[in-house]
């Protein structure tokens, strides 16, 4: 019997599941170190240098966000395309679809570049109530120009490490960088008060932590560098610009989802208003960040699925990891929707930084909505369902856009969320499911809407229960009453998914997935 190449074998024989509990388990310890960190650098941020400064960073990062869409989602349709090459061993496939992405992303970087400075006359325009900060807006804008092209430039061999299950690698490369850099930043605020030096700092991590990924990559896929000068075919290329058509349209609705609101927020109310706002989309970001580590870390099992199994297969693990998706995303919004005033107002910085309660109920069901389409949103790629309704989020963009101008100078803050709400609720929450179901399971929709329905039950009363429980707990220490009030969350939805999915099927399903996957038992792929 031929000896098989171990190169890439080494690094992608382990099973599904233990792939996928590595790069969870140390996926999620490197997010809560990043979070962590992120509290601290803020809370150091805010005493030292001002919200003025808060508003500013927060408003300039939504507007490389936004930039980003340069991107067009080439990496995702690279990442898609390298499943099945990396799954048989293709080194050739493997170096031409990277020689490509290559290519296309120092397109990009030039792009955002070029674009980002040509945005310099309009600064005044998209920052009103100019903050007083001692820096040139000008010259830190185009460090964070320069910060982001550079990004792009050597992270495109990340796409190997990601398509073959060991994110863990880049996961243990940010850790170790962003720790570094935290301290140094938090050093050079605390000591010299210097916004441009912490800039610099985050410029030069990025370029390391690149550089360090790019290193990996290629030590563990040493064998396509013989193939350094390969082209994807035409029919290929083809096949992925068609993808990567589809995919921008993808690309530009998340950006401007999640982009434009501390844009339109500081263009209509004030900087200094999208520094308070940013308090609480900074605690949101990072509790959906925790989320996000683990659908990583399945994407490429999905995809690896996808490859090798049949819808069925494919439904069944969609369902476990539905109902694990739902619940986790249940107890977070509770937990927000209770939480963040006391948090932020008692615990972290103090009462003057509270926003509206409506602006923080719309806040929670954006979260919601958005963290249950992430599931949704894996298996769309990992299918390569990227032309199936690519107008929706066009669509949904729109609407976000026109929504958000005419509320935030209608109802203020509130109105802005409002506007990101009703764009997602309209569009992707019911779309999107359909289009998974329609092409990749080949099954009706409808048992999933009214597992949805359920849980939106279970959503607004322990919502409204926990409320009502918690205002009778008064405790006089901030940290204790917030842990106390916190706990009552997570049991209150817990015992609610008891009561109403213990008889479910698959709330069994997921228990035994969950502990042989903890046991490190074999699972069935």
């Amino acid at each position: 019997m031929k000896k098989r190449d171990n190169t890439i074998i080494k690094y992608v024989s382990k099973s599904r599941v233990t792939n996928t509990l590595i790069n969870t388990a140390f996926g999620v310890f490197v997010k809560l170190i990043t979070l962590v960190l992120n509290f601290a650098t803020r809370t150091v941020f805010i005493r030292y240098l001002g919200i003025e400064y808060t508003g500013v960073s927060a408003v300039f990062t939504d507007i490389l966000t936004v930039l980003s869409f340069a991107e067009l989602g080439i990496g995702s349709a690279i990442t898609f395309s390298l499943y099945k090459p990396i799954e048989n061993r293709d080194y050739k496939k493997i170096a031409a679809l990277l020689n490509l992405f290559r290519n296309a992303y120092r397109v990009i970087s030039c792009a955002i570049f070029v674009i980002g400075i040509s945005l310099v006359p309009f600064l005044d325009k998209l920052i009103t109530n100019v903050p007083e900060v001692k820096e040139n807006l000008t010259l830190i804008y185009l460090l964070y120009i320069f910060n982001t092209a550079v990004s792009y430039l050597l992270i495109y061999k990340s796409t190997l490490l990601t398509a073959s299950q060991q994110a863990y690698v880049i996961s243990a490369v940010n850790l170790c960088v962003m720790v570094v850099r935290s301290i140094l930043q938090i050093a050079v605020v605390v000591l010299f008060r210097q916004f441009i030096l912490f800039l610099i700092i985050a410029i030069v991590s990025t370029i390391i932590q690149n550089l360090i990924i790019s290193f990996k990559a290629s030590e563990r896929f040493k064998d396509i560098k013989q193939y350094k000068n390969e082209k994807i075919s035409k029919d290929e290329r083809k096949r992925i610009f068609k993808d990567v058509k589809a995919l921008s349209l993808y690309k530009i609705s998340g950006t401007v989802l999640n982009g434009t609101n501390s844009i339109v927020i500081s263009s209509v109310l004030g900087a200094n208003i999208v520094g308070i706002v940013s308090n609480y989309t900074l605690i949101i970001t990072e509790i959906y960040s925790l989320a996000l580590q683990f659908l990583n870390s399945v994407t490429a099992s999905i995809g690896n699925l996808v490859v090798s199994k049949d819808s069925e297969r494919q439904y069944e693990m969609f369902r476990i990891m539905n109902f694990a998706c739902e619940w986790f995303f249940c107890v977070c919004t509770v937990c927000l929707y209770n939480l963040l005033d006391e948090f932020i107002g008692n615990v972290w910085l103090g009462n003057e930084f509270i926003i509206s309660k409506w602006a923080v109920i719309l806040i929670c069901v954006d979260f919601y909505i958005k963290g249950n389409m992430t599931l949704i949103g894996s298996f769309r790629n990992a299918n390569g369902l990227f032309v199936q309704g690519q107008y929706r989020p066009l669509i949904m963009a729109i609407l976000n856009i026109v929504i958000a101008i005419i509320g935030a100078k209608t109802f203020g803050i509130a109105g802005v969320f409002l506007g990101t709400v009703l764009a997602r609720a309209t569009t992707q929450l019911w779309f999107d499911p359909f289009i998974i179901y329609k092409h990749a399971f080949k099954k009706s929709v409808k048992g999933y809407f009214g597992e949805y329905a359920v849980w939106l039950f279970i959503l607004v009363f322990c919502s409204l229960t926990a409320k009502l429980l918690n205002s009778f707990i008064v405790i006089n220490i901030p940290i204790i009453s917030f842990v106390v009030h916190a706990l009552v969350c997570v049991v209150l939805v817990c015992l609610m998914t008891f009561v109403i999915f213990g008889k479910n099927k698959v709330f069994h399903n997921s228990l035994t997935y969950a502990i042989n996957i903890v046991k490190k038992k074999k699972v069935r792929n």
